[in-house]
């Protein structure tokens, strides 16, 4: 039995193997190529509108890839098409209660691909490992969930697919590539180099956003675009996911409270998350014309705001105050909900 085993892994192996290397061969994109990606920074772009908060660098890469589509297209819209700005939730990084850590509910930086969608646009995803593996990943079951495009490669990265997509007039977002070690957006390449746009280049004490480095083994983390479809917000998908994310965010936030209460430790506060996510949430709800609830978001989001004087480390010196407040943030979001019934 094991002898037929290993055959047969041996098989699958090979067969890998020459299924990569033909596919490589197939795809011939031109040897250089470089679009001019306009820079988007999440912090510039909530300043804009209100406080100048970080922590969105994935929505300004994906808001910088879209715009290769529609100029006219606003990291906020982006921010809000993921359909959880209404959310709350938490965990425990440690597996027990001695520490928490707040957020929103989904599935991390792979909403960028529900946004994406929401815009409406087709994603697609790339990522390594084996299909079996990978079907727990979040980008996967997201790509999924939205009928994306998400394919795993086991050895080196599609570049010769990427550089095949940037010369078609689609820039990449990348979970990090040789030139930075956060979201970006690449732009171009040449045989050795590669093109990059970041959305905040002072988090490394850079000054221009663009910059170049040598391709070395080429994107090694999740890289996403995507393809037009109706271009079209789906207001219908996105009211939809707020109006349920919003059911569960008060019991969830009286529940973080009480774990404050029982003693838990906050760990890397990044409440300034919330605070936009409701922001932007009452301006598209009140662009919407369902002005009452945006009232009740905009209270939210200036209560959050209070919060976030204490980012990131001395959170737990102010744990009185953070009960407080999320418990006046879950009163006033269960108000709200007798109006989501309306939509």
């Amino acid at each position: 039995m094991k002898k037929y085993s290993l055959v047969f892994i041996t098989i699958i192996f090979a067969a890998g193997i020459y299924l990569f290397f033909f596919s490589q061969k197939r795809i011939i994109p031109p040897e250089e190529y470089r679009l001019n990606v306009t820079p988007v920074s999440d912090l510039n772009e909530s300043e804009k509108l209100g406080k100048r908060v970080g922590g969105h660098c994935y929505l300004a890469s994906t808001t910088m890839m879209l715009k290769s589509f529609d100029p006219a297209i606003e990291f906020w819209q982006v921010v809000v098409a993921r359909g959880n700005a209404t959310s709350f939730s938490f965990h425990f990084p440690k597996g027990n209660e001695s520490e928490i850590k707040e957020g929103l509910a989904g599935k991390g930086t792979a909403m960028a691909l529900k946004a994406i969608k929401n815009m409406g646009y087709q994603p697609h995803v790339r990522l390594q490992g084996l299909p079996i593996v990978n079907k727990n990943n979040w980008w996967v079951q997201m790509a999924a969930e939205i009928g994306g495009d998400a394919k795993t490669y086991w050895f080196a990265p599609p570049m010769n697919e990427y550089k095949s997509v940037i010369a078609s007039g689609i820039p990449l977002v990348a979970a990090g590539s040789p030139c930075w070690q956060d979201y970006n957006v690449i732009e171009g390449y040449t045989k050795d180099e590669l093109f990059v746009v970041v959305p905040d280049p002072d988090d490394q004490d850079k000054i221009d956003p663009k910059m170049s480095c040598p391709i070395g083994v080429g994107l090694q983390f999740e890289v996403f675009w995507a393809t037009p479809q109706d271009k079209q917000l789906h207001h219908s998908e996105i009211f939809t996911d707020m109006k349920s994310y919003a059911q569960e965010a008060p019991d969830k936030m009286l529940m973080y409270a009480n774990y404050l209460e029982k003693g838990s430790s906050i760990v890397n506060f990044e409440i300034e998350r919330l605070y936009l996510a409701r922001f932007f949430a009452a301006k598209y709800l009140e662009e919407s014309g369902h002005k009452e609830l945006a009232g009740g978001y905009k209270k939210s989001a200036a209560l959050f705001e209070e919060l976030t004087q204490f980012v990131p480390s001395d959170a737990n010196a102010h744990k009185e105050k953070i009960i407080k407040t999320i418990k006046e943030i879950a009163d006033n979001e269960e108000s709200l909900l007798s109006k989501w019934q309306t939509l």
